[in-house]
């Protein structure tokens, strides 16, 4: 579980799962515009909406010995000090 407060209003929680793919195709719900797979080495760190989602696949990747982007590893260990900082898992 991921937690971070809002800039203007209610925070936002992430709650994260790990499981199986069971087929391939996605179908998003009402509040997704997009929804595509990624290779870890594709995911598109600056795009990504939230910082609880950055947090997560953080997570992810440090978990696979996986590392980010040269070009955003620096972004995530700001992110990874922001964290260690604010709400959310410690």
């Amino acid at each position: 579980m991921y937690s971070g407060p809002g800039p203007h209003g209610p925070g936002i929680v992430s709650i994260v799962f790990r499981g199986e793919v069971a087929e391939p195709d996605l179908n998003p719900g009402r509040e997704a515009l997009e929804a595509r797979w990624f290779e870890a080495e594709d995911i598109p760190w600056d795009d990504l909406a939230y910082d609880t989602t950055r947090w997560a696949l953080r997570d992810w990747s440090k978990g696979r010995g996986l590392a980010a982007e040269s070009a955003h590893q620096a972004q995530m260990s700001a992110d990874e000090t922001k964290a260690d900082e604010a709400p959310g898992p410690h």
